[in-house]
């Protein structure tokens, strides 16, 4: 897309997905050939829960931290993308995680996948915080007056809740994580995720070295958008294995469209698929694993397309969507939600007006829509100002508005979408 003229926003505000997140992720190619340049450091797997890692040497309540920072991160993650759809795909964090199924196929509980989670930030961080510490690289100093900032923060936060901070901080991030902990967990992310930075804009990759990159790896660099449904079967039960495989061949006799599969899918089982997301992925090709990831990743796969897959504990019923190399449109814009209540509809919709009749009366300008989208961004996720955001997962009437050609810098409106109720929407610029 041809780059529109800005309008008088500062860049660099926050995106909208956790690098660890397995959905809607893109790996841009120029990002995993850096990941590359950072990839020498040797990675020691947990030692029960204690680590290690090159340069970095956990102790158990460091693990505890990374465990608990990356879970909670997931799950905010999760929100934001999915919106009130994700307490559907979520486990119930009232119970305990090892109690919950996350892979139906392999019988993989939600504390299992949370720990492989944890063990690939673990790696991610440790192969940067190295590599920062060989190049003789020091911590901007913007990066440290932030985390001062951040212990300043949490000592205020557990003096007004009459605790002591390491008291705090246990109940927030598990046992032992005391305020030096705390600082240095900071420290050895700050300093990573710095270099990286540092690494990113040293390095100029020519056009024919990102293309020679991803012809190699458009398997695993690609994304893939689909379907699926699990029908459970016992595992080395050749009975209860046999009825999932004939469930799933009565499932597909039935669907000959998209939308026919999700229908069928509500009526397979009501709850865990009642809302249209609950049976949608997108993932890219390296984490779709070899279950399904062999037929997924078919060069010869269209629209439409389904399948019956046998697993060790039952069997997928997959329909594919699309298959993206990730060179897609991006807009940067500011987002506003509003409080929605079924039983009062033209409130939220008078709330996301009146920000409208703000900005059309002079009364906010961009740097006051700025402000507003910040502050928004402490009690919302899925507000704020977003930079180079692509389309959003069940945001219809957003996407549409949004990614309209015929947008210019400093538009804005009123924007309801069936599924998430009332936004006020501002178009900052097109896409890089």
């Amino acid at each position: 897309m041809k780059k529109k003229k800005s309008a008088p926003f500062p860049k660099g505000k926050k995106r909208k997905l956790s690098d660890w997140l397995p959905y809607v992720v893109v790996a841009p190619v120029a990002l995993a050939l850096i990941a590359l340049l950072l990839s020498d450091t040797g990675f020691a797997r947990r030692i029960i829960p204690a680590a290690s890692s090159g340069r970095l040497r956990l102790s158990v309540a460091e693990y505890n931290y990374f465990y608990h920072k990356t879970l909670t991160e997931y799950e905010e993650s999760f929100r934001a993308t999915f919106g009130p759809d994700a307490d559907e795909l979520l486990p119930d964090f009232n119970y305990s995680l090892q109690s919950q199924i996350y892979d139906d196929a392999t019988g993989e509980t939600w504390y299992e996948y949370a720990l492989r989670m944890t063990d690939s930030r673990m790696e991610e961080t440790a192969k940067a915080y190295s590599a920062a510490r060989d190049a003789d690289f020091a911590l901007p100093d913007s990066d440290a007056e932030q985390i001062e900032a951040e212990i300043r923060s949490v000592r205020l936060i557990a003096e007004n809740s009459k605790m002591s901070v390491s008291k705090y901080l246990s109940g927030q991030y598990g046992k032992g994580v005391t305020e030096a902990v705390y600082r240095k967990m900071l420290e050895y992310a700050a300093l990573g995720e710095a270099y990286k930075e540092h690494v990113r804009l040293s390095i100029d990759f020519t056009a024919e070295q990102l293309e020679e990159y991803y012809s190699a790896n458009t398997n695993k660099l690609d994304t893939f958008t689909y379907r699926y449904v699990h029908i459970a079967g016992k595992k080395d039960d050749a009975q209860s294995l046999a009825q999932a495989h004939v469930r799933a061949e009565s499932f597909i006799e039935d669907v000959t469209s998209e939308e026919d599969f999700i229908a069928e899918a509500r009526e397979l089982d009501s709850g865990k698929y009642a809302l249209p997301a609950s049976t949608l992925r997108r993932y890219t090709g390296g984490l779709l694993g070899d279950t399904y990831g062999v037929w997924m990743r078919d060069q010869s796969r269209k629209y439409g397309d389904m399948e019956i897959i046998d697993a060790v504990a039952g069997t997928y019923v997959m329909f594919y969507i699309d298959r993206s190399d990730n060179d897609y449109d991006t807009v940067s814009y500011v987002l506003i939600t509003t409080e929605n209540d079924a039983n009062n509809p033209e409130l939220a919709e008078r709330t996301a007006r009146e920000t409208y009749n703000k900005v059309k009366d002079g009364v906010y300008d961009a740097d006051a829509l700025l402000t507003l989208a910040q502050q928004a961004a402490l009690v919302d996720a899925t507000d704020g100002f977003f930079e180079n955001g692509p389309r959003q997962n069940g945001y219809e009437a957003l996407n549409e508005w949004l990614f309209d050609s015929g947008k210019n810098p400093g538009d804005y409106d009123v924007i309801y979408d069936e599924a998430y109720g009332w936004h006020f929407v501002y178009y900052y610029a097109e896409g890089d």
